[in-house]
C-alpha cells in the first residue's frame, strides 16, 4: 500500500507541476516570448519572480512528501517492536 500512496503521490504532483507550469507561462520565464503583452519579464526582479515560479511548482508537492513521510515516521513510532530474547 505504501508504494501505491507513493504512485499517487508523484502523478498528482506531476500533474500539478504541468498545471502551474502552464497557468504561471512557462515561456515568459524562459524568456522565449518576452515581446507579447501579457509576459512580465522576470529580469525586473529575478529573485523575487523565480523563487515564486519554482516555488509555486514544486513547493507543493515537496510539502505534501515532506508531510506524508512525517506521519510515517509518527505511526512508526506507535508500532510495538519485536521482543528481544
Amino acid at each position: 500500500m505504501r508504494r501505491g500512496l507513493w504512485r499517487l503521490w508523484f502523478v498528482i504532483s506531476c500533474l500539478w507541476v504541468v498545471f502551474w507550469a502552464w497557468k504561471l507561462d512557462a515561456a515568459c520565464y524562459a524568456g522565449f516570448t518576452f515581446e507579447n503583452w501579457y509576459c512580465d519579464s522576470p529580469f525586473a526582479d529575478p529573485v523575487g519572480a523565480y523563487a515564486k515560479f519554482f516555488g509555486t511548482l514544486f513547493g507543493v508537492p515537496v510539502g505534501v512528501a515532506v508531510l506524508a513521510l512525517a506521519v510515517q515516521w509518527v505511526i512508526a513510532g506507535f508500532r510495538s517492536s519485536p521482543k528481544q530474547q
